[in-house]
């Protein structure tokens, strides 16, 4: 995945107000630094961190009813509600 990408910034920010983070100084402080100073900033240990801990554990790449990518601005949306996309999620709720 290609954390350059548009919307990753605002994706992690969102990480560490809705408190994903809490209680993982070293991840927290890690991706606070990927905010303030890019993922190029980081040290080989520290990127391990970040893609494991941060990377690997929170971002959800594709939908998994449609399979469609979700984009970084659905991320936080997908990773609360079960893994949908934004379409996939409206539709299962006007289902309900």
């Amino acid at each position: 995945m290609d954390t350059s990408e548009f919307g990753l910034e605002d994706f992690l920010k969102d990480l560490l107000a809705f408190g994903y983070l809490d209680g993982e100084d070293v991840a927290q402080g890690i991706t606070r630094q990927v905010i303030d100073r890019g993922v190029e900033s980081l040290s080989e240990k520290q990127k391990w961190v970040f893609n494991n801990r941060v990377i690997e554990e929170y971002v959800i790449e594709d939908c998994k009813l449609c399979s469609a990518e979700i984009p970084w601005e659905e991320k936080i949306g997908a990773l609360d509600n079960g893994g949908y996309c934004s379409w996939c999620q409206h539709k299962l709720e006007k289902d309900d």
